[in-house]
């Protein structure tokens, strides 16, 4: 009898352990410190592609996280435990570190991590991830350099130049700036844009910084955006919108009509090129409209900043 009660003793126990090191977890409500996570999604929404801090959290052992509790409709939320000091490598055990998946942390110690979340919008869904360890790679720009008028008078190319850094704690990915040029037209910027382009940046170190020169070519007066986005796979996004106004501002441009004429034949192909000059022209198209002005009944074609011409087929061997 005291045989049998002896092993139902070891067998209760056995049972017991069982259930507290496995099955008493998944259904243990989150402590105080992880309904922190809970309440900072939210905000991590209002600012996609950037990382939001919740500080430190105190995880005790044989705490869980597990992605399935911050997953909810129109929100898909994975793991990542990203610091060599609290984490194993993924999927690994390693002592008394955090073991962890994209599904689950499981905590074998008591330890105050720093955690991190970011929040990407994808169509009607966020695809949002929760950092264990240190904050990651982040993009992000610094105040851009540029001139918020845009002279045509003098140039037609309106240029930003802009900072672009890791202000996380691990090494980014190489990644893009992308750039849309809208124009305002009744009251609003027009879409599609009118320009649209890219340029790769390479991997940054964190706090690293790189600098990026964008020109994108303005062709008439009027009110403009430039959209500017710099995004690396590991590492989140930034956006930007700059507004420049282009006008005409100055324009001393003249045509020279007391200027002799230059005439060109050509004799295989019996063309007849003819150039007017100008003066104080900063652009071949100020010349080009200064002769239109003068002389409305010639077809003017594109010579450079100091001469327009017309091009016309003679019969003759030389220009009539």
């Amino acid at each position: 009898m005291i045989f049998r009660l002896l092993v139902a003793a070891i067998v209760a126990l056995a049972f017991l352990w069982i259930f507290f090191t496995y099955l008493a977890p998944l259904f243990a409500q989150p402590t105080n410190e992880i309904e922190k996570i809970f309440e900072g999604l939210p905000l991590a929404k209002t600012s996609p592609g950037q990382t939001t801090s919740l500080g430190i959290i105190a995880f005790s052992r044989d705490d869980i996280l597990r992605s399935s509790a911050f997953s909810e409709s129109g929100t898909d939320t994975i793991l990542e435990c990203n610091s060599p000091f609290h984490c194993c490598d993924k999927g690994n055990r390693c002592g008394s570190k955090a073991r962890w998946d994209e599904q689950q942390i499981q905590f074998s110690q008591h330890q105050n991590t720093p955690v991190f979340l970011r929040c990407d919008e994808q169509f009607d869904f966020f695809a949002c991830t929760i950092f264990v360890g240190q904050k990651p790679p982040q993009i992000e720009l610094q105040e851009p350099s540029f001139e918020t008028t845009l002279d045509l008078a003098v140039k037609n190319m309106f240029s930003v130049s802009i900072d672009i850094q890791n202000t996380g704690e691990a090494p980014s990915k190489p990644g893009l700036i992308e750039w849309r040029l809208l124009k305002k037209t009744d009251g609003l910027f027009e879409s599609p844009a009118i320009v649209i382009g890219q340029e790769p940046f390479e991997s940054l170190f964190p706090l690293e910084t790189t600098t990026t020169r964008i020109e994108v070519t303005v062709g008439v007066e009027g009110d403009y955006q430039l959209h500017l986005k710099a995004i690396a796979e590991d590492a989140g996004f930034e956006e930007q919108i700059i507004e420049f106004q282009a006008s005409n501002q100055s324009n001393p441009c003249r045509a020279l009509t007391q200027q002799a004429i230059q005439k060109t034949f050509n004799t295989i192909a019996r063309l007849c090129t003819e150039k007017f000059f100008c003066t104080e022209c900063y652009l071949a198209t100020h010349c080009k409209q200064a002769w239109e002005q003068e002389r409305p009944e010639l077809s003017f074609e594109l010579g450079d900043y100091s001469f327009t011409q017309t091009i016309s087929i003679s019969t003759q061997q030389e220009c009539q």
